[in-house]
């Protein structure tokens, strides 16, 4: 919310090979909630999304979650997705980018 930056998160430890930003064809798996129930959805065809060899972890570009790949507390390798659209610079996502980050140790 500070730097009104629309973002989301990955667990890293539930993908299956790298991350790829594509288009959908609309056959892929995504393993999601609705209303609070699992369901294996689909999403529609040419929606872009984020996933792995096993199928969608983040669907509409970074605005609904896969169950697979959700972020818990526990959680120490994730990947933050930052989405930056004009007017928003480069250096302005890269210091929204370093408030992810936790301080450095004295």
């Amino acid at each position: 919310m500070l730097h009104r930056v629309p973002r989301g998160g990955e667990d890293l430890t539930g993908y299956d090979g790298p991350p790829r930003l594509i288009p959908s064809s609309g056959t892929e798996s995504f393993d999601t909630m609705v209303e609070g129930v699992m369901v294996l959805d689909h999403p529609v065809p040419g929606e872009i999304h984020w996933c792995d060899h096993h199928g969608v972890t983040c669907g509409r570009w970074s605005w609904r979650q896969g169950h697979r790949t959700r972020l818990h507390d526990s959680r120490t390798s994730v990947l933050f997705i930052l989405d930056a659209l004009a007017p928003m610079s480069y250096d302005d996502l890269q210091v929204a980018s370093q408030d992810l980050s936790p301080a450095s140790p004295s």
